[in-house]
This record gives structure tokens, sequence and C-alpha cells, in this order.
């Protein structure tokens, strides 16, 4: 997590240097790519998009997808996001509670048609907290699945514990409130 924020500050100080003027985008296109590059000799692997005034001035990928079968990544290499888009979530949860779009203690039976009884009183608050009692993982990584499929397997699950009563990481359940 350390190199992650290294990395976008390197990133974010590299590109702020030279923002508005437009004679130096080339210039420090490479530099970020250089320093990246070297990075990628050193364990880092990913895929980068920087744009700049809207242009794209970077889409790559760096370092291996699979290390063992030589295959590098690209700008199109999927990742296994894990947890990382859970604060986002909720941090965007929290900014439409604000604008007073929706409430935390809302059910999600206000959001969605035919949640079955057992499901009727989670609300957003008890998704947020980790205490809905809904099922951890739907599907396999990378496994396709529309928010029909999605839905209709976490409603059809069994709650893992009652509502409220225990703490258990939820790891796509969030994702489908914005």
């Amino acid at each position: 997590m350390r190199h992650l924020l290294t990395i976008i500050l390197a990133l974010t100080f590299l590109l702020l240097t030279n923002y508005g003027q437009t004679q130096k985008v080339n210039e420090t296109s490479e530099k970020v790519d250089q320093y990246l590059s070297a990075l990628g000799k050193v364990g880092f692997y990913g895929s980068v998009l920087v744009e700049l005034n809207g242009e794209k001035i970077i889409s790559k990928g760096y370092g291996f997808s699979d290390v063992e079968k030589q295959i590098k990544n690209s700008p199109t290499t999927l990742f296994d996001i894990g947890s990382i888009t859970k604060q986002f979530t909720s941090a965007a949860i929290l900014k439409l509670e604000m604008q007073s779009k929706l409430s935390t203690n809302d059910k999600i039976s206000k959001y969605f048609e035919n949640v079955p009884s057992d499901k009727q009183q989670i609300t957003i608050h008890d998704l947020l907290r980790h205490q809905s009692g809904l099922i951890s993982n739907v599907g396999g990584d990378f496994e396709k699945i529309n928010e029909v499929e999605f839905l209709d397997k976490v409603f059809n699950s069994e709650l893992q514990f009652p509502v409220g009563t225990s703490f258990h990481i939820q790891i796509l359940v969030t994702v489908y409130w914005l």
C-alpha cells in the first residue's frame, strides 16, 4: 500500500509540475513511463492510464500478469481488485446521504423489488457495517455476472446470521448501490 501511495504521489507531482504546459506533455509522458518501467523491473505490476486535459498520455501495462508464462500486462489486462472499492462505495453512499438522496437507515426493499422476507429489514447501514448476514461471495474471480443474476443469487441464499447480530465482510453486495 505504501508503494501505491508513493507511485500516486510521484505521478501527481510529475503531472502537476507540467500542468498547462502542452509543449511538455510528451516529456512528462516519457518521464512517467521511465519511472513506471523502472518500478516494473523491481516488482511493480499493473496497468496505468494517465490523461491530461482529456488527452491520453499513457495507456500501458507494466510488469507481468503471469510471471511463469511471461505474459506481460497491457492496458486491457483484467485485475482482481479485491476489496479496494469498498471505501469508495461507502464514501459515495455517505455523499448521497449528505445530499438527502438516500438514508443509511433505508431498507434495501426500498431500492429492490421482490426482496425475500428474511432480508427486508436489511438497511444500507447494515451493509456498510458488514452486519447484513448476506453471503460474502457471489461467483468466482472474473466470472461475468449481470445485476439480475447477482441479485437472484444473493436474495435466494440463506442469511449467514440474523441481521445486525454479527460481522462478516461482504465483497460484492454494496457495488450495486450506485
